[in-house]
C-alpha cells in the first residue's frame, strides 16, 4: 500500500447516515459523541483520499492504526463487557476494504497507568497466540496496538487488539433464538437435546486440556464467551459439524509459569459471579457485589487456604463451563445470586430439575460443578474421558458404529502422559473399553492407509504384458 493510502485515516470526508445500513460506513466510538444514540456510523464516499477522516460530529478519529501499521475501521458492536468493548471490523487494502476482523479495546480500570495497561494486553495476546498455536479453537491473533508513555495524555491512547472475526452467535444468543422458536405456552424447556449437549462439552473440554497444556486459565467461561461457528460449505460439515465451538474473551486469562505459583491468580480480575466457582467470592469485594456478611464470613472459612485453591486452580474453568452447560438446559434462576454453601436451597432446586432433563450427562456436570474445588474433577482431561466414554456408550457403541465419540490419536497420548499418569488399567470399565475401542479404530485407519499405499505402489510397479 502506497504512504497515501496508509494515511488514509487523515483523509476520508465524511457524512452522518443515521441508521442506514452500507458497505463503507463506520462507528465513532467517542464517548462524548453527540451523533444519534445508536452512533452508528458515517457514509464514506467512493473517493476518499482528500480530507481528513474524523467524525462529522466530534471530530474524533475513526480509522485505527495498528503496529503492524494496518488500519481498520469499526462496522458494528459486538459486544461489550467488563474487559472492554469489541467491535466487528474492516482493513483498507488496495482494492478497498476487507472485512473479517474483529478489534477489542481494553477497558482501562482505576486509573491504570500506561504500563499496566500494556501488561494485561501482552498477556491476552501472548494466551491467544499459545492456545491457537496447539489447534484451541479460540481466534487468531493478528495484530494490537498500545500507546507509549509519552502519548499517556492523548485523548487516543486507547489499547486494543485484532483478531480473526468468528462467524457466528454466541451460545446465549443460540439459546435465544431456540426460545423464539418454542410455540408460546409449550412447556417443553428443552432448548437443547441431552446428545447435542454432550457435544458442546466434549467440544470444549478438548478445549481446556490444550488451554491447561500450555498454563493458561480462562477464568471467565460463560454463554456470551463461546461462539457456535456458523457452518457455510459442505467441506467444513464433513470436518465435523459438532467441532464448532470458538471460546473467546481472553482479556481475563491468566499464563502460569510452570513451577511458579501465583497466590494471587484469582484476585483483581473480572468475571462473571454466577459462572465462577465460590472460592473466588473470597476474594471479591463485599460492598461492591453487596454480598451478605455472615455468609461471605462462612465461605470464607470453607476456603481458607491458599496453598489448597492454588492445587485445585485448574477445576476453575471446569466449574465454570459445567454452569455453562447446565445454563443452556434450564437458565439459572434470577433468584439465585451467589453459591455461598454446599446445600444453598436455590441452588439445589435448580440442580434437582436439571438431573431429571439430563440423566446421563448429568452425573459429569455435577461433579464438574462441586461447591469444594477437591471434588470435582481436577484436569479437564479427567473429565473429557468419562464425557466422551459415556456419549461414545449411548450413541455410538449401543446405537451402531458411529465412531465420532472416539478418541483421536493425540488425546490418547496426551490421557496417558497426563501428570497423574492414569493408564487403562486404573480407569473405570466403561472407559477402559472406550480407549480400546479408540485405539482399535486408530490401528485400523492405519492399516487401511498401509493398504492403500500398497495397491497404489503395486499398480505404478506392475509390468507391462507382454
Amino acid at each position: 500500500m502506497s504512504d497515501r493510502g496508509q494515511d488514509v485515516c487523515n483523509m476520508l470526508p465524511w457524512k452522518i447516515k443515521g441508521n442506514d445500513e452500507s458497505e463503507n460506513s463506520f462507528t465513532c466510538i467517542n464517548p462524548d459523541c453527540t451523533a444519534p444514540k445508536t452512533k452508528v456510523s458515517f457514509q464514506a464516499p467512493e473517493q476518499f483520499l482528500e480530507s481528513p477522516v474524523n467524525c462529522h460530529n466530534c471530530g474524533g478519529k475513526l480509522g485505527w492504526k495498528s503496529h503492524g501499521g494496518e488500519l481498520y475501521f469499526l462496522k458494528s458492536t459486538v459486544g461489550s463487557g467488563m474487559n472492554g468493548s469489541v467491535y466487528k471490523a474492516c482493513k483498507t487494502t488496495p482494492n478497498g476494504f476487507e472485512e473479517k476482523y474483529v478489534v477489542k479495546f481494553l477497558r482501562r480500570r482505576g486509573g491504570a497507568s500506561i504500563k499496566e495497561c500494556r501488561r494485561e494486553l501482552t498477556r491476552e495476546v501472548k494466551s491467544l497466540q499459545k492456545a491457537y498455536e496447539v489447534g484451541a479453537r479460540v481466534p487468531r491473533y493478528i495484530d494490537c496496538y498500545f500507546p507509549t508513555t509519552e502519548e499517556e495524555q492523548n485523548q487516543y491512547n486507547n489499547f486494543f487488539l485484532v483478531q480473526e472475526f468468528i462467524e457466528g452467535k454466541n451460545l446465549t444468543s443460540l439459546l435465544q433464538s431456540r426460545r423464539e422458536k418454542i410455540t408460546e405456552g409449550n412447556k417443553v424447556n428443552n432448548y437443547f437435546e441431552e446428545k447435542e449437549l454432550f457435544q458442546y462439552l466434549i467440544d470444549l473440554l478438548e478445549t481446556l486440556h490444550l488451554l491447561k497444556q500450555q498454563n493458561i486459565l480462562h477464568r471467565d467461561i460463560k454463554p456470551q464467551n463461546i461462539i457456535q461457528r456458523s457452518i457455510i460449505s459442505d467441506k467444513q460439515k464433513e470436518a465435523g459439524g459438532n467441532k464448532n465451538l470458538y471460546l473467546v474473551d481472553f482479556g481475563s486469562s491468566k499464563p502460569l509459569e510452570p513451577g511458579i505459583e501465583n497466590e494471587r491468580h484469582t484476585k483483581d480480575h473480572p468475571r462473571t459471579p454466577l459462572y465462577a466457582p465460590p472460592e473466588i467470592l473470597r476474594d471479591t469485594d463485599l460492598e461492591k457485589l453487596q454480598l451478605d456478611r455472615d455468609r461471605y464470613q462462612s465461605l470464607i472459612g470453607d476456603f481458607n487456604s491458599d496453598i489448597s485453591l492454588r492445587k485445585h486452580r485448574w477445576t476453575r474453568d471446569i466449574y465454570s463451563l459445567g454452569i455453562t452447560i447446565f445454563d443452556l438446559l434450564i437458565e439459572i434462576p434470577r433468584t439465585i445470586s451467589y453459591r455461598y454453601h454446599p446445600s444453598h436451597k436455590e441452588w439445589s432446586n435448580w440442580m434437582s430439575e436439571l438431573r431429571e432433563k439430563i440423566p446421563n450427562l448429568y452425573p459429569i456436570l455435577e461433579r464438574m460443578t462441586r461447591f469444594y474445588p477437591d471434588e470435582r474433577y481436577q484436569t479437564a482431561m479427567d473429565a473429557l474421558v468419562e464425557a466422551s466414554a459415556q456419549a461414545w456408550y449411548i450413541y455410538g457403541d449401543r446405537e451402531g458404529e458411529d465412531k465420532s465419540w472416539l478418541f483421536k490419536e493425540k488425546l490418547l497420548n496426551d490421557l496417558s502422559n497426563e501428570e497423574t499418569q492414569q493408564t487403562i488399567n486404573v480407569l473405570p470399565q466403561k472407559q477402559q473399553k472406550f480407549v480400546r475401542a479408540s485405539q482399535d479404530e486408530i490401528e485400523r485407519k492405519k492399516e487401511e492407509i498401509k493398504r492403500q499405499k500398497i495397491e497404489r505402489y503395486s499398480k505404478y510397479k506392475r509390468p507391462e504384458n507382454k
